[in-house]
Protein backbone atom coordinates (compact mmCIF):
# COMPACT_ATOMS: atom_id res chain seq x y z
CA UNK A 1 0.00 0.00 0.00
CA UNK A 2 1.41 3.41 -1.12
CA UNK A 3 1.89 6.30 2.01
CA UNK A 4 -0.55 8.34 0.80
CA UNK A 5 -3.19 5.22 0.69
CA UNK A 6 -2.14 4.63 4.99
CA UNK A 7 -2.33 8.35 5.31
CA UNK A 8 -5.52 8.68 4.14
CA UNK A 9 -6.46 5.57 6.21
CA UNK A 10 -5.21 7.76 9.33
CA UNK A 11 -7.82 10.23 8.16
CA UNK A 12 -10.65 8.47 8.08
CA UNK A 13 -9.65 7.30 11.61
CA UNK A 14 -9.79 3.53 10.49
CA UNK A 15 -7.63 0.80 12.37
CA UNK A 16 -6.18 -0.54 9.07
CA UNK A 17 -4.00 2.12 8.89
CA UNK A 18 -1.82 0.87 12.03
CA UNK A 19 -1.54 -2.75 10.43
CA UNK A 20 -0.90 -1.60 6.97
CA UNK A 21 2.00 0.54 8.84
CA UNK A 22 3.22 -1.91 10.67
CA UNK A 23 3.31 -4.27 7.54
CA UNK A 24 5.07 -2.17 5.37
CA UNK A 25 7.26 -0.41 8.18
CA UNK A 26 7.61 -2.58 11.15
CA UNK A 27 10.75 -4.23 10.37
CA UNK A 28 12.60 -0.75 10.04
CA UNK A 29 11.16 0.88 13.14
CA UNK A 30 12.03 -1.87 14.87
CA UNK A 31 15.37 -2.15 13.75
CA UNK A 32 16.04 1.67 14.41
CA UNK A 33 14.11 1.35 17.79
CA UNK A 34 16.59 -1.50 18.39
CA UNK A 35 19.70 -0.22 17.55
CA UNK A 36 18.69 3.12 20.41
CA UNK A 37 17.14 0.92 22.94
CA UNK A 38 19.48 -2.62 22.70
CA UNK A 39 16.74 -4.59 23.33
CA UNK A 40 14.37 -6.30 21.64
CA UNK A 41 10.76 -5.49 23.88
CA UNK A 42 11.76 -1.52 24.32
CA UNK A 43 11.90 -1.91 20.38
CA UNK A 44 8.46 -2.89 20.52
CA UNK A 45 7.23 -0.93 22.44
CA UNK A 46 8.75 1.88 21.15
CA UNK A 47 7.27 1.12 17.56
CA UNK A 48 3.68 0.52 19.45
CA UNK A 49 4.30 4.14 21.35
CA UNK A 50 5.41 5.78 17.78
CA UNK A 51 1.92 4.13 16.37
CA UNK A 52 -0.16 6.46 18.95
CA UNK A 53 1.66 8.95 18.28
CA UNK A 54 0.67 9.08 14.49
CA UNK A 55 -2.81 7.77 15.32
CA UNK A 56 -2.87 10.93 17.69
CA UNK A 57 -1.05 13.11 15.13
CA UNK A 58 -3.03 12.67 11.85
CA UNK A 59 -4.83 14.02 11.06
CA UNK A 60 -4.39 17.48 11.35
CA UNK A 61 -0.82 16.38 10.45
CA UNK A 62 -0.37 15.73 7.07
CA UNK A 63 3.17 14.16 6.19
CA UNK A 64 4.50 14.31 2.66
CA UNK A 65 7.12 11.67 3.65
CA UNK A 66 5.67 9.40 5.97
CA UNK A 67 7.93 6.66 6.29
CA UNK A 68 10.44 9.42 7.36
CA UNK A 69 7.44 11.16 9.59
CA UNK A 70 7.34 7.38 11.22
CA UNK A 71 11.03 7.09 11.49
CA UNK A 72 10.92 10.24 13.65
CA UNK A 73 7.98 8.91 16.48
CA UNK A 74 10.21 5.96 16.63
CA UNK A 75 13.39 7.59 17.31
CA UNK A 76 12.66 10.05 19.68
CA UNK A 77 10.14 6.98 21.37
CA UNK A 78 13.43 5.57 21.30
CA UNK A 79 15.27 8.15 22.84
CA UNK A 80 12.85 9.04 25.23
CA UNK A 81 13.12 5.54 26.38
CA UNK A 82 16.83 5.40 26.28
CA UNK A 83 17.37 8.55 28.31
CA UNK A 84 14.89 7.76 31.30
CA UNK A 85 16.64 3.99 31.72
CA UNK A 86 19.96 5.66 32.02
CA UNK A 87 18.92 8.72 34.11
CA UNK A 88 17.58 5.82 36.47
CA UNK A 89 20.71 4.21 36.50
CA UNK A 90 22.56 6.98 36.96
CA UNK A 91 20.49 8.11 39.80
CA UNK A 92 20.27 4.47 41.61
CA UNK A 93 24.35 4.89 41.43
CA UNK A 94 24.42 8.51 43.03
CA UNK A 95 22.07 7.27 46.28
CA UNK A 96 24.17 3.77 46.87
CA UNK A 97 26.94 5.83 46.97
CA UNK A 98 25.74 8.34 49.20
CA UNK A 99 24.48 5.79 51.95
Amino acid sequence: MIDQAIISLFEQRNEQAITESVQQYGSLCRSVARGITGSDEDAEECLNDAMLAVWNAIPPAKPKNFCAYLLRMVRNSALDRYRAAHTEKRNAANIAGSI
